[in-house]
């Protein structure tokens, strides 16, 4: 277990990939160092761990993690010259070799073996920020959550004055970015959306603890919460993100719920459908038409999220079942555009994770997938059923929740900032607050009998 300030360090290092790490094809310099202090905060966290884990087990989870792992090996797997060839979607390929007079070397699993390190290496801020976060001993909470809410509040008269100011004001921190949406820290709308919504249920957790142990200060609280709820509020609309606004309808009651433990809730079943209800009205609200201010995706035709859908999934199945390789979607994507419908316009992701995994990463990057859901559901349902106490847990479950079901209609995770939030998230399900009342109470006990032993 790892002990001492490590949950200041977490929190500044969250923050720094929020303000430094929200483009996921831009900031390269940035993005880079977020990974280097990454792997930083890996190697001394592994040097310093030690004693039992934080965590309850979490056997899916950790067949997911596994999984993935595994995955990303397969990637750099060799193979020979007389096998590679004959998986689905390599013949192109070897054809190539063939005309160029040239014998057919080994290769790897994925097409573009160093696009897929480069992928890899972008998850290496989300990886650090979930092994801190389920090994630190006592690991405050609230100092993460005030840091994100910070930001957060911070982001949106950022997003204001882009709107404002529009696509030729200097406001936007990326070259290529979502002009003339309210996009804050982020170089896409849609990104700033996801992070105000993921705020606002740590808002909520904040609140609840705070109110919990000090009764008498709660009118002052409330008047405070709701300050800066109004403020997160208005930065969701500011991005003009369609899936924000159905999500935002979502998060809203369920971080009133949060914060009043003593509303009986329904059964499992009963929050199962609502939870798809909304589900469905997000991905109604990203199709409807109804476009996002800057956007370059289309209502209808190849443009379209639809279309793009279509075409991703074309390609996947000619990849499957063992994917292109990871970091490939962009490359692979653009042998099966229609050539008579193409536009100076790139797609560079498939605006829905879940198929670009499929294309890339094919039937064991979807059991992963698989695996993790029936985590989350599994232990959201524990959270929300139980006596509602473990409120930081109860935002992460809100706040991975908010990102599962955006990632139907965008690629939150593509971004370091998103994906740091994502992992201090699963973090937040994974501990109990059972287990930090037990690590601070055996602390005090080591040092009553330090103190016995003294005298």
């Amino acid at each position: 277990m790892i002990r001492g300030g490590y949950d200041i360090v977490l929190a500044i290092f969250i923050a720094l990939c929020l303000l430094m790490g929200g483009a996921s094809g831009a900031g390269l310099l940035v993005n880079f160092l977020l990974q280097v202090l990454a792997l930083a905060m890996l190697v001394v966290g592994f040097c310093t761990a030690n004693g039992a884990p934080t965590g309850t087990r979490q056997p899916l989870l950790w067949w997911a993690a596994v999984l993935l792992v595994l995955v990303a090996a397969l990637q750099f797997l060799p193979l020979p010259a007389s096998l590679w060839p004959a998986l689905p979607g390599r013949s192109t390929i070897a054809e190539g070799f063939d005309l160029m007079g040239q014998s057919r070397p080994w290769l790897g699993l994925s097409l573009a073996p160093y696009d897929s390190l480069a992928s890899l290496m972008w998850l290496l801020p989300a990886v650090a920020v979930v092994y801190v976060a389920t090994k630190l001993l006592d690991f405050r909470a609230e100092r993460v959550a005030i840091a994100v809410c910070m930001i957060a509040v911070a982001s949106v008269p950022l997003g204001a004055m882009q709107v404002l100011h529009g696509a030729d004001s200097g406001w936007y921190l990326y070259q290529r970015s979502g002009f003339g949406q309210g996009a804050g820290f982020f170089a896409n709308g849609n990104h700033q959306a996801t992070f105000l919504l993921v705020a606002i249920a740590l808002l909520a957790a904040l609140y609840a603890s705070y109110a919990k142990r000090d009764e008498a200060a709660v009118p002052a609280a409330r008047l405070g919460f709701a300050a800066v709820l109004l403020v997160l509020v208005c930065g969701v609309l500011l991005t003009g993100s369609m899936a924000g606004v159905g999500l935002l309808l979502v998060v809203l009651p369920a971080s009133y719920v949060l914060m009043t433990p003593r509303i009986a809730l329904p059964g499992p079943w009963v929050l199962f459908a609502a939870g798809l209800a909304g589900v469905v009205l997000v991905i109604a609200l990203a199709n409807s038409g109804l476009q996002q201010t800057g956007s370059a995706l289309e209502a209808t035709g190849p443009m379209s999220r639809q279309g793009i859908a279509a075409t991703t999934l074309e390609a996947g199945w000619a990849f499957f079942p063992f994917g292109s390789g990871i970091g490939t979607f962009g490359d692979v994507y653009r042998m099966f555009e229609d050539p008579s419908q193409v536009t100076t316009t790139y797609i560079n992701h498939a605006h829905n994770d879940y198929l670009e995994l499929l294309l890339e990463t094919g039937v064991l990057g979807m059991i992963a997938v698989v695996l993790f859901l029936a985590w989350w559901v599994r232990r959201s349902l524990a959270l929300w059923t139980g006596d509602r106490k473990n409120f930081y847990g109860l935002a992460g479950s809100l706040a991975t929740g908010i990102v599962l079901v955006h990632s139907l209609v965008d690629y939150p995770l593509r971004t370091a900032a998103v994906g740091a939030l994502f992992a201090l998230s699963i973090a937040l399900m994974a501990r109990s607050t059972a287990l930090w009342t037990r690590s601070k109470r055996s602390k005090r006990t080591n040092r009553t009998k330090k103190k016995k032993i003294t005298l």
